[in-house]
């Protein structure tokens, strides 16, 4: 059955002229495509990853922001493993916490870093810190389309994906599945405390989860994708003369013992490719007992101690 048809038996009309059809579903065409546009400029927290970026992009436009001379930027191992407050004590920096998720990948790090400097020009050190297992997923356009400018954009991506991301017909479904609810995406929330997502109760430190002797990440391969945002936060650290300094983020102890051999490929391939980046190696690995909700994120009741740590090896590397 064709669209035609389709529009005679819902509707019961006959079409005389095939010319009025084809205006009616131009106009449909139009109106839908238009309405997907509206939805997706209203901006709605429709997931996590929209209500992090909210919370941390506040942050920045904070007046108070202009203080801040030390930036934190990446994913959940970095929000669950670095508290801005305990990191401030113990360096006498003004730092801020801006982790994404691991979605936005350092193309979602970089943009982050470009908002926070438009806003404060006289941040001194940008810490950006990435959990082991993103090396095997694809470039983050998405991260490139929801915070970078229009003119970086057509830097990074071609006008079809441009096109595409703004006018999807997919934002009407997100949308309908955010309005009832489905599969409870409204089910988490941010912790003030915590200065990041809240955590599971379920978690490697209460043992209601147990670690899989075969969980590894030897099979992963670094994508194409990955290499392309290494270039580009390396080229904008070194064209903005920045002090960088780039961490691999916290892991479970058992799981980086499981993934020696591509630890090892990833050290090689990052060493090599950050220059002006100033790239450590060190694996901050800790045992169960300290391990939260993820293999990657520390367990709240020690994000001082990380904190710590992180700041006791970077320490001589800070320009204050």
């Amino acid at each position: 059955m064709n669209f035609l048809n389709f529009y005679i038996s819902i509707f019961n009309k006959e079409i005389k002229n095939k010319k009025t059809f084809i205006n009616i579903f131009l106009s449909f065409f139009f109106l839908l495509h238009s309405f997907s546009f509206f939805l997706n400029r209203l901006n709605l927290k429709l997931n996590r990853n929209d209500s992090i970026i909210d919370y941390q992009l506040k942050k920045i436009n904070n007046s108070k922001f202009i203080n801040i001379d030390t930036i934190f930027v990446g994913d959940s191992s970095l929000g669950n493993a670095v508290d801005k407050n305990y990191f401030n004590k113990i360096s006498n920096l003004k730092s801020e916490n801006l982790s994404l998720t691991a979605s936005y990948g350092i193309a979602g790090s970089l943009g982050i870093i470009k908002k926070a400097i438009k806003n404060n020009p006289n941040i001194k050190n940008i810490i950006i810190m990435q959990t082991l297992d993103i090396w095997g997923r694809p470039y983050s356009k998405n991260a490139i389309l929801e915070l970078f400018s229009f003119k970086d954009m057509n830097l990074y991506l071609n006008k079809g994906e441009i096109i595409s991301y703004f006018i999807n017909l997919k934002e009407i479904y997100w949308h309908i599945k955010y309005i009832f609810n489905i599969g409870n995406i409204k089910n988490f929330k941010i912790s003030k405390n915590l200065d990041y997502i809240s955590q599971n109760e379920n978690k490697y430190s209460n043992n209601k989860l147990s670690f899989k002797q075969d969980s590894k990440l030897n099979n992963i391969k670094i994508s194409e994708g990955k290499l392309k945002e290494i270039n580009m936060l390396e080229i904008y650290c070194r064209k903005n003369k920045i002090n960088c300094i780039f961490l691999n983020g916290p892991i479970h102890l058992s799981y980086s013992k499981n993934s020696i051999i591509f630890i090892d490929k990833i050290k090689e391939s990052l060493s090599q490719n950050f220059t002006h980046v100033n790239y450590f190696e060190k694996i901050f690995e800790y045992p169960g007992l300290k391990i939260g909700d993820s293999l990657v994120h520390i367990d709240p009741k020690y994000k001082n101690e990380t904190t710590y740590d992180i700041y006791k090896h970077i320490k001589k590397h800070l320009i204050y």
